[in-house]
């Protein structure tokens, strides 16, 4: 198994778990409301937490198998040429947004001060997904670096057969 498959696999479980734990919590939330008539203070923050870490992993997961939002016509629409263009000038797009969500989660994770307001849970604990995700990001596209940008140049020139 390849490291980028590994990182995928652990992310996507890691997300997974985020998954359940944030519809558990959603369900006492409703439980709660509608048959008890309160609600836990500390629910509602906390599948917050879990749908950051959600987001953020998923976002991650998504990278590794190139499963992001695009606009697919486009590949229909422009010269070879053009796209592969396109694809390296968008995969450098990609590596400084992840770069810096990387270093702006991460300084955020460290710096932002205090705790939420039902759990004593650091605040700055719901930016750190953001630097790991972006770590994560990074790492995938420097992994995949020669079949990003290197192996779609060398098909131009007849170096690899598609």
């Amino acid at each position: 198994m390849k490291i980028t498959d590994r990182i995928a696999k652990i992310t996507n479980i890691v997300a997974s778990v985020n998954l359940i734990l944030m519809v558990l919590l959603m369900i006492i939330v409703v439980v709660g409301r509608y048959i008890f008539g309160k609600v836990p203070a500390w629910s509602e923050e906390l599948a917050l937490f879990f749908m950051a870490w959600l987001g953020f992993l998923s976002a991650a997961a998504l990278e590794k198998n190139k499963e992001h939002i695009r606009i697919s016509a486009i590949d229909k629409l422009y010269p070879q040429g053009l796209l592969r263009i396109c694809n390296t000038i968008r995969y450098f797009i990609k590596l400084v947004f992840a770069i810096a969500l990387t270093c702006y989660g991460f300084y955020l994770g460290t710096h932002v001060k205090g705790y939420f307001a039902s759990v004593r849970v650091p605040v700055k604990f719901s930016y750190i997904p953001g630097g790991v995700a972006g770590l994560l990001i990074t790492v995938l596209l420097i992994l995949q670096f020669k079949s990003d940008v290197i192996d779609i140049w060398r098909i131009k020139k007849g170096e690899i057969a598609k």
